[in-house]
């Protein structure tokens, strides 16, 4: 079976809204209840294997600087994939609680686009079982310095494609609909036993944010 990690019609969302926010949907196929093949995105590093690489690029703004040649044509156009491509998947990962968004689970493509990989958890399900992370995404000092910005609030004209929030509260069914699909029967691991999730309004916060109820099975 070929499935799509294409994640909740959030492409085809902002699209129809006429939004510049970008997400790099890629193919699964599945071989087994428990395995899969994951298709390989090409042309791609993370962050960590960039730092690695480059010893002496001390930050993404670094690095970006040296690619694409700072201030130049090629420079605006890899900052602002950067930025459409970052607003995209913060929305996703504030609706749906991606965690254990490390390095090494952000890639960078030679177009300057930041994909995600590796949703391992999501929702109620933490690494280690603890939910320690309380950040609703990942806005760190270092990606905020590629989008002109900074820590103390800098204003920036790139903030403005996060309107796209709004865009997703008007197809709240059709995101809350697929959600729904994942509470029947999601098998989470929280430290030796094994429990059956059923998403609640106190569990998941999709319902919450766009003002719907989830009904438990």
């Amino acid at each position: 079976m070929l499935y799509s990690s294409r994640p909740l019609f959030y492409p085809d969302i902002f699209q129809e809204a006429g939004l510049p926010l970008w997400l790099r949907p890629f193919e699964v196929l599945v071989t087994s209840s428990y395995t899969a093949l994951i298709e390989t995105i090409p042309d791609t590093a993370s962050i960590h294997s960039i730092k690695s690489r480059y010893p002496n690029i001390t930050s993404l703004r670094d690095f970006f600087n040296a690619k694409y040649k700072e201030n130049s044509p090629s420079f605006k156009l890899a900052q602002r994939n950067f930025v459409e491509s970052m607003a995209g998947y913060s929305l996703v990962c504030y609706l749906l609680q991606i965690k254990d968004r490390h390095n090494g689970n952000l890639l960078l493509d030679e177009e300057g686009h930041i994909i995600h990989i590796d949703f391992g958890f999501m929702l109620s399900n933490s690494p280690g079982g603890v939910n320690f992370e309380s950040a609703p995404f990942k806005l760190t000092r270092e990606l905020l310095e590629v989008m002109d910005s900074d820590a103390e609030g800098v204003p920036s004209e790139f903030f403005d494609y996060f309107k796209g929030f709004l865009t997703c509260r008007k197809h709240a069914e059709r995101i809350i609909l697929l959600v729904e699909m994942l509470q029947v029967r999601i098998q989470l691991s929280i430290g030796a036993s094994e429990q059956i999730f059923y998403m609640s309004q106190t569990a998941c916060p999709v319902c919450m944010i766009l003002g719907f109820n989830l009904i438990e099975v």
